[in-house]
């Protein structure tokens, strides 16, 4: 388990020395601010006079003393994707910002067109569970 450059993207991207262990990516608590723009203090994470408490600490421990970087993403409401073998997390805009994941927020209202040359008003399978595949060429 060497150290290796650990890759965040986010509103843009960072990298720091950490290391991954069992698909989790650690960096030490000293490098998180350089990774994330955060720091752990007493009061919470905190990224210039904002402070967020962090109720449950222990969910943000890896082994050593490190953090896990995916979990602190999770504390500050990004939703987070990881791919161990390149080093990477991303982190998506936070629940309580423009552009943010919307939990139980209502999909805009879509006309699809369907496979028989029909079309399928969103709004029409409201209450029930949907999966929207989208797909680009480019």
């Amino acid at each position: 388990m060497t150290d290796r450059d650990l890759i965040l993207v986010s509103d843009e991207v960072r990298t720091a020395p950490g290391r991954v262990v069992d698909g989790r990516m650690l960096v030490a608590p000293g490098r998180l601010e350089a990774l994330t723009g955060w720091a752990l203090k007493p009061q919470g994470l905190c990224r210039d006079e904002r402070c967020v408490p962090v109720r449950q600490r222990a969910m943000l421990d890896g082994p050593d003393g490190t953090l896990d970087v995916a979990a602190v993403g999770a504390a500050l409401r990004h939703p987070v994707a990881t791919e161990p073998g390149a080093a990477a997390v991303a982190w998506g805009a936070p629940d309580d910002q423009p552009g943010g994941a919307g939990r139980g927020e209502l999909a805009p209202d879509l006309e699809l067109p369907t496979l028989d040359g029909g079309a399928l008003a969103l709004s029409s399978v409201r209450g029930r569970k949907r999966l929207l595949v989208a797909f680009a060429s480019w």
